[in-house]
């Protein structure tokens, strides 16, 4: 549907598309009689919300629904672990030291200590 409207692939480059999107829609809505016209805004309105906080059951971009904020922050500690690891390595942090610390974030620390356990081993 989007690729028909502009050749899109990720809906967050057609943004500046939607409030017109709305607005025709809107003005179709207003159209229609009063008690059909409220119910279709409630069922509109229940949709959205809806679409917050339930995933589709297909694959999605991550900007589609509040999933990208999870995906943002995982970025950012992302960014936060290579930011450490750089200056680990920056200040010559020797490979002993960097084996017995403790991280805040054991599941995010396994993969550090993996990968600094195979450094030691491949060069022991």
């Amino acid at each position: 549907m989007l690729s028909l409207v502009g050749g899109a692939v990720l809906t967050r480059y057609l943004l500046p598309m939607f409030p017109c999107f709305y607005m025709a829609l809107v003005l179709m809505v207003e159209a229609l009689p009063r008690p059909v016209m409220r119910a279709a805004f409630v069922i509109v309105a229940a949709a959205f919300v809806g679409s917050w906080f339930i995933n589709p059951s297909y694959p999605f971009a991550y900007e589609n629904n509040l999933s990208y904020v999870d995906f943002i922050r995982l970025h950012q500690q992302a960014a936060e672990w290579l930011g450490q690891l750089t200056l680990a390595v920056r200040a010559a942090t020797p490979v002993d030291v960097l084996l017995d610390t403790i991280q805040p974030y054991p599941t995010f620390s396994e993969g550090v200590f993996f990968a600094v356990r195979e450094l030691a081993d491949a060069l022991a």
